[in-house]
């Protein structure tokens, strides 16, 4: 019997179970009723929709022309296969992600999977319809993802990258298809695009980008690609990658060039067609990776402005962010390529079956979970800009955490600001320590300023940390220290160069008397020839400005407004400025430009 009517609710229940051999649906829209489909049956629909309240159980055949849409359904499915064999193109799209046991693409189909979307197939795996029958998508929202273990399954799929045609972008990439075509990645008036070559001998990490221009992309490995363009999706197209057809291994490789900070950088990158989880990747490694590099290392550069680009890094626990002022997910997207350290010895890392997830993010973005953090940044002249990320965990301790203390990458050559741990000559970009308690803490800042000119420390993010903590940042030049919670911003005039005892940030420290005299509620920076004036406690006194050579050229009352603009004629020079007060004279060394 043939029935033609759109089932819905508790009536399918009966419906289905009656005419268990054969139904024909106009489409089934389970909104809250029960679906069953023994082995025997064949079920053909238009489309099938499962509401929040509805549980379908499939063991049997279901033939699907029009969309597939779970709606945070309770769909299980023990054997059996569903076939998609519409005329127009069909998604598989809802709330929630489904899990098939086998799935058929039909011929004449063409099933699309949207993006943040997620498809998985347990079982076997069949596309009839070449690499037009299996679309995974992408845009500006994210990618979809399809995970799944049938080899030489043909497919698309889409990666949504940005791009200015004025600063010109570099993306990291990576292929998802096997054996992917030059021209996946490249079209006639890009600009060359790039590999790394770990074994280059010359001592120096930038020196191993070699240029490829033609041939097919090897499997697991990260291409850096320029976006001389507007926003564009580029497309895989051929057989997807699953575990088997790489080993569930990439091949890496350690070469010695005599200095051990440019030694076992590789570049590699998501071969699948889904989402990868990065800390079980850090976990199943964890004996591959540099005991202080355990983190992948994304270049992050997505307006192509070079001053601000740099390595976001994210390790098990914590991201430090790159260029953006995003912080890298525990999850990494679709095509994603990025930088790894290996040990010596070490020829492949582990790509594993269970590392593949569903991904809902854009790029490798979205916030981190509840911890304790500090985030500090540092900027700099013409609109530089690092960052720096201090964790604070029950179980880490103020000595290496594999996973949690993670050296820092360097991708700008104009600035880099990092923490220094005792024993270790590379800076850290992510450092852990024992949880925050009232006992004092003390971390030691370094920073490299690749111009000469006004620099500023800034709190930009406190995260689960008690509001009654106190945080310190000590200028140990202008013997100085600044209460960051009440002025999270500290300006100060630099030289060019590497400085890596010049600071350091104390948690609830404990000041001897010397000290206490260092400490001022006062900040004063400048702009231009402009001289910026913070007074957070209102008070009164007069603020007197001197030449090196101590003589007077400048004296006002100082304005009880909080904040406040001293408009100067003086030439490009140092100058001390002085704020005298009833409670303290505050005097701080400063650069007009």
């Amino acid at each position: 019997m043939i029935l033609r009517k759109v089932f819905t609710g508790m009536s399918l229940l009966f419906l289905l179970l009656f005419f268990e051999n054969n139904a024909v649906c106009q489409g089934i829209n389970n909104s809250s009723g029960y679906v069953v489909i023994p082995a025997t049956s064949y079920v053909y629909t238009q489309g099938y929709t499962a509401g929040a309240s509805s549980s379908t159980s499939v063991s049997g055949n279901m033939f699907v022309s029009g969309d597939w849409t779970n709606n945070s359904g309770t769909i299980t499915f023990t054997s059996g296969t569903v076939t998609f064999n519409g005329s127009s193109a069909q998604e598989i799209t809802g709330s929630d992600p489904t899990t098939f046991y086998n799935m058929t693409i039909a011929a004449s189909a063409e099933v699309q999977i949207p993006e943040t979307k997620t498809v998985n197939v347990d079982g076997t795996m069949t596309n009839s319809a070449g690499n037009s029958g299996l679309v995974i998508q992408s845009s500006a929202s994210g990618t979809g993802n399809f995970i799944h273990n049938t080899q030489n399954v043909a497919g698309t799929v889409k990666r949504y990258i940005t791009g200015n045609s004025s600063n010109k972008p570099y993306h990291v990439v990576s292929s998802p298809i096997d054996g992917a075509a030059f021209g996946s990645i490249w079209t006639s008036g890009d600009y060359n695009v790039y590999w790394y070559n770990e074994a280059n001998s010359s001592g120096n990490v930038d020196d191993g980008w070699t240029r490829i221009s033609a041939g097919t992309l090897s499997n697991g490995k990260g291409y850096n690609i320029v976006s001389n363009y507007a926003n564009r999706t580029i497309s895989f197209t051929g057989d997807l990658l699953v575990p088997a057809d790489i080993s569930s291994t990439i091949t890496v490789s350690h070469t010695s060039s005599g200095t051990a900070a440019s030694d076992g950088w590789n570049l590699i990158g998501n071969p699948y067609a889904c989402g990868l989880n990065v800390p079980e990747f850090l976990s199943d490694n964890s004996a591959n990776l540099e005991t202080a590099n355990q983190a992948v290392y994304y270049w992050d550069n997505p307006s192509g402005d070079l001053d601000r680009g740099d390595y976001a890094t994210r390790a098990s626990g914590s991201g430090a962010v790159g260029g953006s002022a995003i912080t890298p997910d525990a999850s990494m997207a679709v095509a994603q390529g990025f930088f790894i350290k290996v040990k010596s010895g070490v020829s492949s890392v582990s790509l594993a079956a269970d590392q593949r997830i569903g991904y809902t993010g854009t790029q490798f973005f979205i916030p981190d979970p509840d911890e304790q953090l500090l985030r500090l940044s540092l900027n700099g002249p013409d609109n530089l800009y690092n960052e720096l990320l201090f964790g604070f965990y029950p179980f880490t301790t103020d000595e290496l955490d594999p996973g949690y203390d993670v050296q820092k990458l360097r991708g700008n050559p104009l600035i880099a600001v990092y923490s220094m741990m005792p024993g270790y000559e590379e800076g850290f970009v992510i450092q852990s320590f024992s949880s925050i308690t009232e006992e004092a803490k003390k971390l030691n800042i370094g920073y490299f300023g690749g111009q000469e000119g006004n620099y500023s420390f800034n709190i930009k993010e406190i995260e689960n940390i008690d509001p009654s903590t106190e945080i310190f940042i000590e200028d140990r030049e202008e013997k100085l220290f600044i209460n960051l919670i009440t002025n999270p911003n500290y300006s100060f005039y630099s030289r060019k160069g590497e400085f890596n005892e010049r600071f350091a940030i104390h948690i609830n420290p404990v000041f001897n008397s010397i000290q206490k005299e260092s400490i001022s509620n006062f900040r004063v920076f400048t702009v231009g020839n402009k001289i910026l004036l913070d007074n957070p406690k209102l008070q009164q006194g007069k603020i007197v400005i001197h030449d090196i050579l101590g003589k007077e050229l400048f004296r006002s009352n100082l304005e009880r407004i909080g904040s406040e603009i001293v408009e100067t004629n003086l030439a490009s020079a140092y100058y001390l400025v002085s704020i005298l007060t009833d409670q303290e004279t505050f005097t701080q060394k400063i650069y007009i430009q």
